[in-house]
């Protein structure tokens, strides 16, 4: 079974994107936030957005656990596109220009 969750805050406030109902909207990642997912079954988990100041930010760790067992990540926006900068080399997928940047 395919489970798609997104992880998204203010990055995408405001767009006027029409949302998939198969993909499940979470707010801003923080610590321990993608391994839950990955341990509630997730095949596929978007980072956008994530925690800076509010508490420990997602650790690069939980993506590689997440990736050691075949879920794709993608990042994008914020701290999705800074830890796709940094984790690419072991999977992660980057998305637009501030990951380039970041890359």
């Amino acid at each position: 079974m395919h489970r798609s969750i997104i992880f998204a805050g203010p990055s995408l406030h405001g767009s006027q994107q029409p949302w998939p109902s198969s993909i499940e909207k979470r707010p801003p990642a923080g610590k321990g936030d993608l391994l839950a997912a990955v341990l509630e079954g997730a095949t596929c988990i978007g980072l956008v957005d994530g925690t800076f100041d509010l508490g420990a930010a997602v650790w690069h760790k939980e993506i590689l656990f997440a990736l050691e067992r075949n879920v794709r990540i993608l990042g994008a926006a914020s701290m999705g596109a800074l830890r796709a900068a940094e984790c690419a080399a072991f999977g992660m997928i980057g998305i637009g220009a501030i990951y380039r940047d970041y890359a």
